[in-house]
């Protein structure tokens, strides 16, 4: 019975793995692998490491604190990714605009919560990702490009940065009948890793 039990257990793990194959991101980006449906895109070579922390500008009166954190294991409907999302608190002329940096937020309820953070589910390069950005005050779509500046590498070969610019632009066609000019965050700033 014990024998029987065993197999029954291995061939369930088997067959649970294989409706879920594990792609690396770095794989995908680099080969164009296919996605079949379930699969998990996976930080595996953890280039969301990166970036993932708290971030911080400030200009007189004005500051913005972003806190990058990896979630693991969103499904999008269709499969698994492991997607980088960014809290922020921006304050301008010392008063507070917008915070959601309480906002508690895990793979179940990432969803919910897009409207009021930024998100990547990749990266353009080793030092370039790109987000989704929903500005709320302004009632626009917007994407945020986050480079890393003065990159070095460490021992272990893994590119390292405290300095990034975030820069943000409009996404065309989205919101052609929003007049609001700008952004609630400055176009452009220079963010240092705390």
């Amino acid at each position: 019975m014990k024998k029987i039990t065993y197999i029954f257990l291995v061939f369930l793990c088997l067959k649970t793995y294989s409706q879920t194959p594990i792609i690396s991101m770095t794989d995908y980006k680099n080969n164009n692998t296919n996605l079949v449906e379930n699969s998990y895109l996976k930080d595996i070579d953890n280039k969301y490491g990166l970036v993932e922390g708290t971030w911080q500008w400030s200009n007189s009166n004005d500051s913005l604190i972003l806190i990058f954190e990896k979630i693991e294991f969103v499904y999008d409907g269709f499969n698994y990714s492991d997607i980088l999302i960014g809290k922020y608190k921006y304050i301008k002329n010392g008063v507070e605009l917008i915070n959601t940096l309480n906002n508690n937020i895990n793979n179940s309820n990432f969803w919910l919560y897009t409207s009021t953070i930024l998100y990547t589910s990749g990266y353009n390069n080793e030092s370039d990702f790109e987000f989704v950005f929903y500005d709320k005050l302004k009632n626009k779509h917007c994407s945020i490009l986050f480079e890393l500046q003065n990159t070095d590498y460490l021992p272990n070969g893994q590119i390292y940065s405290n300095e990034a610019i975030l820069e943000i632009w409009e996404e065309e066609k989205i919101n052609s009948n929003n007049n609001s000019i700008g952004f609630t965050f400055p176009n452009e700033v220079t963010l240092i890793k705390q």
